[in-house]
């Protein structure tokens, strides 16, 4: 991500939207959830990388120069201090500085308010006054007298209308997992989408509402929210199946395709899309492509949409692979794989032995 929008980054919030961009498989060693693109990371276990790929290299320059400024005038003050009890306490501070910084390249301090509360008393000790100039009564600086207040009441009054948009976001997270549709379209129209947009699982708002437009038989208004959250977010996986989903719906079988290899490209074992785009190729009587799609799912037995799926497939497959061959047993084999649970066998078994779509062979 660094690299690739070096050197202005992703810009902040972003870099929970972007990071499926560049493959959740690998995640299937720790946690098939995230793999699936059912879970999802807010953040990165690094301050250091998060602030780089999101705010670039300027950004990032200036966050590193914070700490070293604050650092220096650490070291400054250690060194005119007299009474041995306030070089102590100094020290003590910047070992604890040093200490942030350290956990900081492993973890997030940074997103935890009580974190950076504590660091902002760090900074205003450590900065402190320049003790070596006479105590002198100076002019009031007007522009911190102005500007400061205005940015205080400015971040006040954003945090407090963020707070506001994330209440009727717990709502609607609420509604979604009781399926009530009317209260989810109710609490999401009081959310102001420019300024809250997506929720804290990366999941946009507008996908929210076309669930729930879909459910209430609205599919045109469904279109357009998915539409609007796949501009929102283009990287998360149940965006990405609602959009092929619509696309199928509609008859767009090849755009529909293309959503879905954009979602298998993110997470290639996705069970949804995989079942999906499956049965999309399926209904194009692409039975090789079906199946070869179909074949990378992880036999389920208590799953009875795939069993169906590899039942109907896989005939279909197997009956077009056998009418190719002229051989005698022919009638044989066709006999065979018209038994469903046959079906099942043949590719369950294939699968168990290790071998590749390429290298079905005959249950031996």
């Amino acid at each position: 991500m660094i690299q690739a929008y070096f050197p202005f980054g992703v810009g902040a919030g972003n870099w929970q939207i972007y990071f499926p961009k560049y493959g959740l498989q690998s995640f299937m060693q720790t946690n098939y959830l995230v793999s699936d693109g059912y879970t999802t990371f807010q953040r990165p276990h690094s301050d250091f990388l998060w602030v780089l790929s999101e705010l670039g290299i300027l950004g990032f320059a200036a966050y590193v120069g914070l700490f070293m400024y604050v650092l220096k005038r650490g070291i400054k003050q250690l060194q005119y201090k007299t009474i041995v009890e306030e070089k102590v306490f100094i020290l003590g501070l910047l070992i604890t500085l040093i200490a942030y910084v350290f956990v900081a390249m492993v973890d997030f301090p940074l997103e935890r308010n009580e974190h950076q509360f504590i660091l902002a008393i760090l900074f205003c000790i450590l900065i402190g006054s320049d003790q070596q100039k006479k105590d002198s009564v100076g002019k009031p600086n007007y522009l911190v007298v102005i500007v400061l207040p205005i940015l205080i009441a400015s971040s006040l009054s954003y945090g407090l209308v963020r707070m506001n948009h994330e209440k009727h976001s717990k709502k609607i997270i609420e509604a979604h997992a009781l399926a009530n549709w009317n209260k989810l379209l109710k609490e999401a129209s009081k959310i102001n989408k420019n300024v809250y947009s997506i929720d804290n699982y990366s999941i946009p708002i507008a996908w929210y509402q076309g669930l729930a437009q879909y459910a209430l038989n609205n599919p045109s208004l469904a279109k357009q929210y998915f539409t609007e959250a796949y501009h929102v977010n283009p990287y998360q996986v149940h965006v990405l199946n609602n959009m092929a989903g619509m696309q199928e719906q509609e008859g767009n079988h090849d755009a529909a395709i293309k959503f879905y290899d954009e979602l298998l490209s993110i997470s290639p074992t996705q069970p949804d899309a995989i079942l999906n785009k499956s049965a999309v190729l399926y209904n194009q009587k692409k039975y090789t492509s079906a199946m070869d799609c179909l074949y990378a799912f992880k036999f389920d037995e208590s799953n009875t949409q795939y069993i169906q799926f590899l039942q109907a497939i896989g005939y279909a497959y197997l009956k077009q692979e056998i009418e190719k061959n002229t051989a005698s047993s022919n009638q044989a084999a066709l006999q065979s794989i018209s038994d469903p649970k046959f079906v099942v066998f043949y590719f369950t078994w294939n699968q168990a032995q290790g071998h590749t779509f390429n290298e079905l062979i005959w249950p031996q």
